[in-house]
């Protein structure tokens, strides 16, 4: 039982440490910067103790959320605290965000298509590890503090249950320090296929 849990984790630590390189690649090339991205951070958690994992609880953060369907059930949700938030609009719309809470449709859109292309970086290591396709839901989004915007998601995925992978990023333009986060939500019947395939 010990193994198979090490397994998992491993697994999943795997998944965050490949999806990491691949949203910074991906990420550089669409906001034509280069982006350097610093070790990764991943941590397995519980749903109760979310709100540690914020080294400043009351700031803001962008959050895009979207699922996997069909065979493998899982919940995968992009953080993007107030800076980088701004600094992606900045590039993409060329406008000036000064209140994250408070964007326009256009700038909402912006957030919601860097989320998705962040995500599905994930979602491609995960594919690869797995060797299937994955169906992808629309992105959800909403803008509140880590701990909020995480928790609003979750309720949306009463299903999965167990374990999270949270993966904190740290990405550097220039002399500027970025900080975006993931986590990865896998139903308990998705981790017991997830498992059941690699331990093949």
């Amino acid at each position: 039982m010990e193994k198979t849990k090490q397994n998992y984790e491993d697994i999943l630590r795997e998944i965050g440490n490949i999806g990491s390189g691949n949203a910074v690649t991906s990420l550089s090339q669409l906001l034509g910067l280069e982006l350097e991205l610093g070790l990764p951070s991943c941590q397995l958690v519980t749903k109760e103790n979310l709100g540690q994992l914020f080294k400043e609880p009351a700031s803001l953060y962008a959050g895009v959320s979207m699922r996997l369907e069909g065979g493998l059930q899982c919940m995968l949700a992009l953080l993007l605290n107030k800076e980088f938030t701004s600094m992606v609009l900045k590039q993409v719309t060329d406008e000036e965000v000064t209140d994250v809470q408070h964007m326009t449709e256009m700038q909402n859109s912006a957030v919601c298509e860097i989320g998705n292309i962040m995500c599905n970086s994930y979602i491609t290591a995960f594919s690869r590890l797995m060797g299937r396709g994955m169906d992808v839901s629309v992105p959800s989004m909403a803008v509140d503090t880590g701990e909020k915007v995480l928790g609003s998601f979750l309720k949306l995925y009463a299903a999965a249950n167990g374990n999270l992978l949270f993966v904190g990023n740290t990405f550097y333009y220039r002399q500027q320090k970025l900080a975006s986060h993931i986590l990865f939500h896998p139903t308990a019947a998705s981790v017991e296929e997830i498992l059941a395939h690699l331990n093949k």
